[in-house]
């Protein structure tokens, strides 16, 4: 019991953290720069559209509803162990990460940022893994827990490869350059191949919707790069038919 309530209080404090970091970084209290300046002083192809980012306050609920768990459901011994053991611990580097993020991303330490960003995504993904090896879970937790976790991590790996290109663009005068663009695309090709396989090895339908949503925000974003537009709205369509197939063929297999 003293494990749970340990674990408990560092990711209830973790997450408090991060609410009054995220707070900072959007007001630009304390940091040199609010992070929608940040965005736009390292402005490129892969950085959607402001409204993209209004995901965050959904993601944050969603956190906190899985901090409240215990209290809304009676979980089960194994429930228990599932939630307390393997998955609060992951629930504590996220926000770790997230709070790394945000003092290193609004003091525009971009190479930090990234590093923190993809320590972030790599948690997300270890988290999405662990829900969806123990089904019964997943399956009673699907919308309070597994498709929000989903969610979550689809966008943020989207939101690595944003961050890629922001750090190797810092020095590029034009953003908006042939070579920028077409490296561009060919990160966008490299996400989409990310998402489609981590969907493959756990079929979290979450992890679709955020990258989906952030896809759209390319889309409205980008409509005057042509390359960047048509190539986004092709791979939108692709992900969505190839993720279709990837679960109607696991139905046919589980049904076998």
């Amino acid at each position: 019991m003293k494990i749970k309530n340990k674990n408990y209080i560092i990711g209830l404090v973790m997450f408090i953290l991060t609410l009054i970091f995220s707070y900072m970084g959007y007001r630009g209290i304390f940091f040199q720069y609010k992070y929608i300046d940040i965005l736009k002083t390292h402005d490129n192809p892969l950085v959607f559209d402001k409204i993209c980012l209004y995901i965050w306050p959904l993601i944050y609920i969603f956190s906190l509803i899985f901090l409240l768990l215990p209290y809304i459901k009676n979980l089960t011994m194994t429930d228990e162990e599932i939630y307390y053991e393997k998955l609060m611990p992951l629930f504590i580097y996220w926000n770790m990460a997230n709070g790394i993020y945000s003092v290193m991303v609004n003091n525009n330490y971009l190479m930090p940022a990234l590093i923190a960003i993809m320590g972030y995504s790599l948690v997300l993904i270890t988290m999405v893994r662990i829900i969806d090896q123990y089904k019964d879970f997943s399956k009673k937790y699907k919308y309070t827990i597994t498709i929000p976790t989903g969610i979550h991590t689809g966008f943020l790996i989207f939101f690595v490869f944003t961050n890629i290109l922001m750090y190797l663009g810092q020095n590029k005068k034009d953003p908006s350059s042939l070579f920028t663009i077409i490296f561009a695309f060919i990160l966008l090709i490299l996400l989409s191949a990310t998402i489609i396989f981590v969907y493959k090895e756990n079929k979290n339908p979450g992890l679709i919707i955020g990258y989906l949503w952030a896809m759209l925000g390319i889309i409205s974003r980008q409509r005057p790069n042509k390359i960047i537009y048509i190539g986004s709205i092709i791979l939108f369509a692709l992900s969505i038919i190839i993720s279709i197939y990837i679960k109607n063929f696991k139905e046919k297999n589980s049904s076998k």
